[in-house]
């Protein structure tokens, strides 16, 4: 319960500045988004190569979908 109420706090203090920086907060979830992409990416290409030996496809899969999320990053960077 104590929780709940810490967490709405915090909630309702980003609302308010969201409310009052809204360039400000756009521009930091869009860092903050293409930087999850970015690592999400790496991480897949490097599962993917970590399980050659398991399952071809599916590795193969992950090192693609790693790639094109990489790409993505990169061309929205732009």
């Amino acid at each position: 319960m104590e929780n709940k109420i810490i967490i709405g706090i915090i909630a309702f203090i980003l609302g308010i500045i969201v409310i009052v920086f809204p360039l400000l907060s756009v521009g930091f979830l869009v860092v903050a988004s293409g930087l999850s992409v970015c690592i999400l990416a790496i991480y897949w290409i490097i599962r993917g190569i970590q399980h050659w030996n398991e399952n071809k496809a599916t590795c193969i899969l992950y090192v693609l979908v790693g790639l094109f999320a990489f790409f993505f990053w990169t061309c929205s960077n732009r």
